[in-house]
């Protein structure tokens, strides 16, 4: 407990009361400063956040773009390519399916001339048993 002295006298309340009032008016002020400088940085950040979204998003729109050019760029070199691939293909199968008629048809000539020839033995054959049967 505090006792009463001759020092704290009314004057001396007052000038106790007067720096309390001044102190609380200066923390006011300055939560209200503060406040005013918190509220400028989260409308700055705010501002820096939609703006590095807004970059990003173009960015990454640009990217998007720049891949599919180069994937569909790639897709009709790939499609070019196996175009002439299987029209390489087709040409080397129509040469083959060629040489292989080719070969069939010498084949059966072959077998045609083995065939007269050995008909004509039979026939040569049958003749002399024929001729022989008959003297």
């Amino acid at each position: 407990m505090v006792l009463m002295t001759e020092s704290w006298n009314e004057q001396r309340l007052d000038d106790l009361n007067a720096e309390v009032k001044g102190l609380r008016t200066e923390m006011r002020e300055g939560f209200a400063q503060l406040r005013t400088e918190m509220q400028e940085s989260e409308v700055r950040l705010r501002s820096e956040m939609q703006e590095g979204f807004a970059q990003l998003r173009t960015e990454m729109q640009a990217g998007d773009n720049q891949l599919r050019v180069e994937m569909s760029a790639g897709f009709e070199q790939l499609r070019g390519e196996m175009s002439a691939g299987f029209e390489q293909l087709r040409g080397e199968m129509n040469e083959g399916f060629g040489q292989l008629r080719g070969e069939i048809a010498g084949l059966s000539r072959t077998i045609i001339q083995v065939g007269s020839g050995l008909l004509g033995t039979a026939v040569v054959a049958t003749t002399a048993i024929v001729v022989a049967a008959l003297s």
